[in-house]
């Protein structure tokens, strides 16, 4: 049975598809200010292009991390919470519970809670009684019950933290931004 929940992964779906139209908004915000910009100079042109390319370069960086890569993974005997900075390993052994009212959370045997703003609540979810959350809670908590015992036996381990910033998502997203302001706005007559 826990077989079939190795690997699961859990993540918001609706965000997903919102930071998708998020990031083509950007993308309009940035054919518009290429174009308004026509009447800079070219330096106020250069620099006007690097605050924008640098405000949505991390604007996108946290539609992504809060999106795309933060979600809670059953891996190995552990629980994984992918957060905007930090990766959590729980060992099964340490996990106490899971809860799916609201926001899913993995409250450890110290008490601490973790959770990812890819699957915090929303109204959306509140209104379907938040049926997604609370069956990864159920599985959450089924996969630690199947693996607490295996775990144990490998003996003590902690909550690892591991730093998972993104320095290169942010770099290639600003050369992006920046190449493509530049480009929409270098195109325009002046």
């Amino acid at each position: 049975m826990s077989g079939s929940l190795e690997g699961k992964s859990y993540r918001n779906i609706p965000g997903t598809i919102f930071s998708v139209f998020c990031f083509g908004f950007l993308a309009f915000l940035v054919f518009g200010f290429s174009f308004d910009s026509n009447e800079f100079s070219t330096t106020k042109f250069f620099n006007v292009a690097l605050a924008v390319s640098a405000l949505f370069s991390v604007a996108a960086w946290v539609m992504l991390k809060g999106a795309f890569l933060s979600r809670m993974r059953l891996r190995s005997g552990f629980v994984e919470v992918d957060g905007i900075v930090f990766r959590y390993r729980i060992p099964a052994d340490l996990v106490a519970s899971a809860s799916g009212n609201g926001p899913l959370e993995v409250r450890s045997a110290g008490g601490e809670v973790y959770g990812c703003i890819g699957m915090s609540g929303s109204v959306l979810g509140s209104l379907f009684g938040d049926r997604y959350h609370r069956r990864a809670a159920d599985e959450i908590n089924r996969y630690a019950r199947t693996h607490r015992r295996a775990m144990k036996r490998n003996g003590p381990g902690g909550v690892e933290r591991l730093f998972r910033f993104g320095f290169v998502w942010i770099i290639v997203s600003f050369v992006l931004w920046f190449g493509l302001f530049w480009a929409i706005g270098t195109t325009v007559p002046r």
